[in-house]
């Protein structure tokens, strides 16, 4: 088991259990100190560790453990991924749209004019079903079908958690696609949203708006 250490504000290790049990003898490490591992909820009081067994002084728990630093996040997802990701919630988009437009262009084979408005309004009943089913899966999990079929998710930028449906759909998801259909200032803002995934942390405009990064699973 990889054990964190957080001191004085800062995450040190990972440690192994025997390294803890001698830092605790050695007065490296203390009650003050918290502690973290991979299945644990959070930041936990270094002497809750399980199986650490070890004789420590009557020192006062610390009283507000939301100063620890943040648990070690995943890493970064690859451009790669993400761009795959956003193509294959695209092709989902289309293969839902295609009854639609069937329907839709169906009597203009037949010598008519018109489009069937049937067609229209199944295309749009489509993508709002799509819709709902990608916000409550962005909500819940931070994955788009896209990102699920990819492995990778959207995570709070700051500790690595669920961003929720403001951050991760509201705020990153609609409000992008908003501003997309303004004539050209949309075109110019995917133009510099897209740019921005080559900085450090791969985080688009719309990233930084919601305060996300994506994260590999």
């Amino acid at each position: 088991m990889e054990i964190y250490i957080g001191k004085n504000n800062e995450k040190l290790g990972p440690f192994a259990l025997d390294e803890i049990k001698q830092g605790l003898e050695e007065g490296r490490f203390t009650a003050e100190d918290l502690a973290w591992y991979e299945g644990c909820d959070g930041w936990i009081p270094l002497t809750s560790i399980p199986d650490l067994q070890i004789s420590l002084p009557d020192i006062p728990l610390p009283e507000q453990a939301a100063q620890a630093p943040a648990p070690p996040m995943a890493e970064l997802a690859s451009r790669g991924r993400r761009l795959m990701a956003v193509l294959v919630d695209g092709v989902v988009s289309l293969l839902l749209a295609i009854p639609g437009v069937i329907v839709a262009i169906g009597p203009v084979f037949n010598g008519s004019e018109e489009p069937d408005p049937l067609g229209i309004v199944l295309i749009g009943l489509a993508m709002i079903l799509l819709t709902i089913v990608q916000a409550v899966l962005i909500s819940k999990r931070g994955q788009s079908i896209g990102k699920i079929a990819l492995g990778i998710r959207i995570a709070h930028s700051v500790d690595g958690s669920n961003p929720g449906f403001l951050r991760g759909f509201l705020i990153r998801t609609f409000v992008p696609q908003i501003i997309y259909q303004v004539p050209l200032l949309g075109f110019l803002f995917l133009l510099v949203d897209s740019c921005f995934i080559f900085s450090e942390r791969r985080q688009c405009i719309h990233d930084l708006m919601a305060e996300t990064v994506v994260l590999k699973v």
